[in-house]
């Protein structure tokens, strides 16, 4: 899946409807809604560790995928991703 196509932050699919919003009011088409709005990310002290830890509690919760599997896959794709990745 190309990095284009999912948010920047977390790793969501960038659906139509899920975009964030730059502080002009334009669509966002790094970050989703749910990370960014009007230009800022919505809990800007968000470590990588913590959003690694939520996304492997939603993996396990609404995807039914083993612990194990899920924080594999998040410490491997989160890392990459533009907002974790050191002097982004």
């Amino acid at each position: 899946m190309d990095q284009k196509e999912i948010c920047q932050s977390c790793g969501v699919m960038l659906a139509a409807g899920l975009c964030g919003s730059n502080s002009n009011g334009t669509v966002c088409d790094e970050y989703c809604k749910d990370c960014f709005t009007s230009g800022d990310f919505i809990e800007p002290e968000l470590t990588l560790g913590d959003m690694i830890q939520r996304k492997v509690q939603k993996m396990v919760r609404e995807l039914a995928m083993p612990y194990e599997r899920a924080l594999a896959l998040a410490t491997e794709t989160l890392p990459s991703l533009k907002r974790w990745r050191p002097g982004k």
